[in-house]
């Protein structure tokens, strides 16, 4: 009989044993094993984290607290609050690919805390990210609460992931996420010209594909990922309808109902009185119309000859660069691996004379066949800067993540280069986290973005021969640095802040030991990292929420010649979103003087002048990809522009411009949700 009792005790205590075990279900990869780890903890989360990152931890720990109620707000509930303890956010501080994710078993977020260089919003990072990796956290906890509370006390935290793939999908989650992201911050994806710029074009054209098509893509036709469709789906059904609580019903019509899996339909159909298919044209069809609207408000465009034929498989091409008669660009698409290209350019060629005026979209329209003759460099990284040249060693230089070979999560950025001739490719640098590098037309050396995993980034000057760093200059602790400039012995860095984009110039004294007019002919030793006192930053530019990008120096245009004999004067090129569209801008730093240049229906970027100044070369948005156009330099818009207005971000900003309307509902809904959130 004591046999059977304790045979029946054994057996009840191995039943118990699944509520208080601890299990990994689901890894995101593995950091360097020798890194010690620490944890300090804010009102509702638990910060773990590498030794050496107190500060970027403390940061982190102040971003997700600050946003966290505005989070919650439309959601109907906020980040952490169904859980037992402390939400915990995991920092990975060494893979130069910037991201972050929301998992359960165990819950957690982690967040890769190198900063975005490539294609970085006008947020910085930290609060980037924990916005919407907040907004992940809020969306999860559906199965924590009302009827599907009980699961989880059978199932454990993999109810609560199991739930987030039978009730929501991709696009619901990830285009959410990037709703709170543009509502919440001065920027966001949804204001950024590239992250709908595929849709403009494809609907502007009459490529009307249902929402299915969309989401699953083609072998065809190209599809942008889910983010744009989520954005674009549910970002539409909020501002068409007035309905900024729409996550907030989701979520708690699934929380309520388990046995319903069509959650998706039923919301959809309260909405608009059709499932969510059917909804998608109407939405389709006022986004364009806002967008045309637009359009006809930036005219007239200036005209626009296309340089690449039409693939027969959608093939984008980018990071342009013109070395003496040849253009250099990164081609990839469906049938493409990412490879670098040379196309040998005319050495005199007239462009075809197109009414600027007419509709752009016939303009645009593909040729059969390329206009030159296009030939195979080398095989390129998907993961890679811009291609910048150097007239001293007569090499292509860029920046370019590399995996580890062990840990998982360490990826380090590499300089790297090759001759002109497309022989000898090498690696300047193998190890740290240096970006963006501009050789200078002087001296044997180039200048970088260097990011540290501490938090932080400066400038950072490299010898093209050695590859030694040997100078670096930090950058203010509110700015995180993106792209650099070089011309004669004056360098200049976009950088980004809370305000947004803006441009930099470092400013050392003319007979100060660190000026760079001296600094590379003197045989002295300097130190690497420059002392603060020894420097300052000179604000160029005012920051702003809009992107900038392929920073570089130019030289002065006209009207009549972009470079005119007498009138030569140094000016800083770079690309902006500040009207809705990608346009080619540039700011001479002697008197503050700003011009845009290009004028385009869908934008464009990559810009470059050929040797003579006589066309601009650049790639821009098609549906079968990015193709390269060229513009002769006397028909440029070329036009004064006022930095401080951007009045026609319009059509970025309506998708999302309701949200003051409603919240009141939203957190209505959220404190109704709340009340019957229980410990997980």
């Amino acid at each position: 009989m004591k046999k059977a009792y304790k045979k029946t005790a054994v057996a009840l205590l191995l039943l118990l044993l699944p509520l208080v075990a601890r299990a990994q279900f689901f890894t995101a990869g593995d950091d360097p094993g020798c890194r010690k780890w620490y944890s300090i903890e804010s009102e509702n989360y638990r910060i773990i984290y590498p030794r050496g990152l107190d500060s970027l931890a403390r940061v982190y720990a102040r971003e997700m607290e600050r946003f966290r109620k505005p989070v919650g707000l439309t959601s109907g509930y906020l980040p952490g609050e169904c859980i037992r303890g402390k939400m915990p956010v995991v920092l990975h501080a060494y893979t130069s690919v910037s991201n972050g994710s929301v998992a359960w078993a165990p819950k957690r977020m982690d967040a890769y805390t190198m900063p975005q260089v490539y294609g970085a919003e006008a947020t910085p990072w930290p609060a980037q990210l924990a916005v919407h990796e907040s907004r992940h956290i809020s969306q999860m906890q559906f199965g924590l609460s009302h009827a599907q509370r009980p699961f989880g006390w059978f199932f454990g935290e993999m109810w609560n992931g199991l739930t987030a793939g039978l009730y929501t999908e991709n696009s619901l989650l990830e285009g959410d996420a990037v709703i709170a992201e543009t509502e919440l911050t001065r920027s966001g994806r949804g204001r950024k010209a590239d992250f709908l710029n595929y849709h403009m074009v494809c609907f502007d054209q009459g490529d009307l594909r249902d929402w299915d098509q969309w989401r699953f893509g083609s072998q065809r036709n190209y599809t942008p990922d889910w983010y744009a469709l989520g954005y674009l789906t549910y970002g539409g059904l909020r501002w068409m309808y007035d309905r900024d609580d729409y996550m907030a019903e989701y979520l708690d019509y699934a929380s309520r109902h388990p046995l319903r899996l069509d959650v998706r339909e039923v919301v959809a159909k309260r909405t608009t009185g059709k499932d969510l298919v059917n909804s998608f044209p109407a939405v389709r069809d006022s986004v364009t119309a806002v967008w045309r609207a637009d359009a006809e408000k930036r005219r007239p465009y200036m005209a626009m000859e296309q340089v690449t034929g039409t693939p027969k498989k959608p093939a984008d091409y980018e990071s342009l660069l013109v070395v003496g008669d040849e253009l250099f660009a990164v081609k990839h698409g469906y049938t493409d691996n990412y490879q670098l290209i040379k196309i040998q350019l005319p050495t005199d060629t007239d462009i075809s004379k197109n009414d600027a005026d007419d509709d752009i979209s016939l303009q645009n329209e593909p040729t059969s066949k390329n206009m030159f003759s296009e030939r195979f460099v080398t095989h390129f990284g998907s993961y890679a800067g811009a291609l910048r040249h150097s007239p001293v060693t007569d090499r292509l230089y860029w920046s370019e993540s590399v995996p580890d070979a062990r840990w998982t999560l360490k990826y380090t950025s590499r300089i790297r280069n090759i001759r002109v001739d497309g022989k000898t490719t090498k690696s300047l640098t193998n190890r740290g986290w240096m970006y963006n590098p501009v050789p200078s037309e002087k001296y044997a050396h180039a200048v970088a973005v260097e990011n540290r995993p501490e938090g932080g980034s400066r400038l950072t000057f490299i010898n093209l021969k050695s590859g030694k760093r040997e100078m670096a200059f930090d950058a203010p602790d509110s700015l995180q640095f993106v792209e650099t400039a070089w011309s004669g012995d004056e360098v200049y860095v976009s950088g980004i802040s809370e305000n947004g984009f803006g441009i930099y110039r470092l400013d050392v004294a003319p007979d100060h030991r660190y000026n760079l007019a001296g600094a590379f002919r003197s045989p002295r030793e300097f130190c690497y990292e420059v002392p603060v006192g020894e420097f300052f930053w000179e604000k160029v530019l005012e920051p702003q929420p809009v992107q900038i990008k392929n920073l570089q120096s130019g030289e002065r245009t006209s009207t009549e010649s972009v470079r005119k004999a007498g009138e030569e004067e140094f000016v800083l090129l770079f690309t902006s979103d500040r009207t809705g569209v990608n346009e080619l801008y540039s700011l001479n730093p002697a008197d503050g003087t700003l011009r845009q240049l290009t004028s385009t229906r869908y934008g464009a970027s990559d810009y470059q002048f050929d040797e003579d100044g006589r066309w601009l070369y650049y790639s821009s948005q098609t549906t079968k990809g990015k193709m390269i156009f060229r513009t002769a330099a006397g028909e440029l818009f070329n036009k004064e522009a006022d930095w401080n207005e951007y009045p026609t971000m319009l059509a970025f900003l309506t998708l999302s411009a309701h949200s003051g309307k409603t919240l009141g509902a939203g957190a209505k809904k959220g404190r109704e949700t709340l009340r019957e959130c229980g410990t997980a």
